[in-house]
């Protein structure tokens, strides 16, 4: 029932074309940011180069400039001027369906019951609903999160380069998709797996060059003068984390207190899938929940969006984390 509700809820929440309202939430941005990003492309689109651009913008909406990270990377800009907005909808639409379609393969070797494959390959499509409204097109963590889920589902460590190439685009769009990366070469170390810890390494190196023309960049055009971010090391806590996650993904249907209550099931049921395509999202929601305890302001909830597609997916395991715990305390008790 539960399920139900969310999916024909969300659908009607996140499917929408129409105008974002004006409150700051994840499930709908922020107007002003839409209206920054939109004018980039088009500016972009006219002609101008996009970091004078974008500080000439930037300071238009009296947003900061500094330190560098306050621009966004440009290829989403660059490539969405040069295809248009109904091509970039098209692309991401595709995208959404092949992360479905790729967790329904990964899932399959998971369930024995069809119907529980379907319920779980239904709260991966739940989770990317957001990513269908037309008009967040232009946010980076969008594209971001539903490329990082699109990679999780298809790593194979035999043929790992399909997930790889998935996950540079995703931190080629937002350098926040960048711990996903270091959890996989970290991870191909341990396991030793030499060729693909050095295929991670390249990734890596690559992306480091590119943030650092992305500084000098940022630096030629920026002066002293500009406004500097208030910072982001903010410890919110276990609040900042629930209410990010909420915000940015079907939960913000449910009332505040039963989401409080779904989003630590939810990551208990993937720390109780034993599988490497567990661990792993397990280790990612982990660390983006440390990220968003540790770091952002109350308006960078948006973050969620990197990770919020996962997390439901969590819920299908929790019958079986919840019998063990029981197991579990029943053997100490007996003992």
């Amino acid at each position: 029932m539960l399920l139900t509700v969310m999916l024909i809820e969300a659908g009607s929440e996140f499917s929408h074309s129409g105008p974002p309202s004006k409150a700051p939430t994840p499930a709908t941005y922020e107007d002003a940011d839409l209206v920054l990003y939109r004018q980039f492309i088009t500016r972009v689109a006219q002609g101008d180069a996009y970091y004078p651009m974008a500080a000439d913008e930037l300071r238009r909406g009296n947003y900061p400039l500094r330190p560098f990270v306050a621009f966004r990377l440009p290829l989403l800009t660059e490539v969405s001027a040069a295809l248009g907005t109904h091509v970039m909808l098209g692309l991401l639409w595709g995208l959404i369906g092949a992360a479905s379609l790729a967790w329904w393969v990964r899932l399959k070797s998971v369930f024995e019951r069809p119907t529980q494959r379907m319920v779980a390959t239904l709260f991966i499509i739940i989770g990317l609903m957001i990513a269908t409204r037309t008009e967040l097109v232009t946010v980076h963590e969008i594209w971001a999160g539903v490329l990082i889920t699109l990679a999780l589902a298809l790593y194979e460590p035999q043929r790992f380069w399909p997930a790889l190439i998935t996950i540079f685009a995703a931190v080629m769009i937002r350098e926040t998709a960048l711990p996903f990366a270091l959890l996989f070469g970290v991870l191909a170390l341990w396991h030793k797996r030499w060729r693909e810890a050095l295929a991670w390494a390249g990734v890596m190196l690559c992306f480091g060059l590119v943030l650092w023309f992305h500084y000098l960049n940022v630096s030629a055009v920026t002066t002293l003068a500009d406004p500097t971010s208030p910072g982001w090391t903010r410890f919110g806590g276990w609040l900042n984390y629930i209410t990010a996650m909420r915000d940015t993904s079907a939960l913000r249907v449910l009332p505040g207190w039963l989401s409080a209550i779904v989003v630590p099931l939810a990551l208990l049921g993937w720390a109780s899938w034993r599988s490497p395509t567990g661990l792993r999202g397990s280790l990612l929601l982990s660390g983006y929940a440390l990220m968003l305890m540790i770091f952002g302001r109350a308006d960078n909830f948006y973050w969620g969006l990197l990770s919020a597609p996962l997390l439901l997916l969590g819920l299908i395991f929790l019958p079986r984390a919840l019998l063990d715990l029981i197991h579990s305390a029943s053997r100490r008790a007996a003992n």
